[in-house]
């Protein structure tokens, strides 16, 4: 499955400044975040979805696209000395 990259995030954003889950960072201006199924959550006709193995609707939690992917982070690549055509 691809994961679709969402951003960069700009100021005023309603996650810049919150943790992301997955690495317990800062979402900062200029990230890009990603959107991950987690489950049915308490909706009762999703659980049944679910449980039936039929397509439904999943609650998602934002995370950095890098954190989700492997994708160095810019910033990352830059101190390395790499290009980013390297990674």
């Amino acid at each position: 499955m691809k994961t679709e990259k969402f951003g960069p995030l700009i100021d005023g954003h309603p996650y810049v400044d919150d943790k992301c889950p997955a690495c317990s960072c800062a979402f900062k201006i200029g990230d890009f975040i990603a959107r991950v199924p987690i489950g049915p959550g308490a909706y009762t006709n999703e659980m049944a979805k679910c449980r039936n193995n039929l397509t439904y609707n999943p609650i998602k939690i934002c995370c950095h696209y890098s954190c989700i992917t492997g994708e160095r982070r810019v910033k990352e690549r830059r101190s390395s000395g790499r290009r980013s055509s390297d990674s």
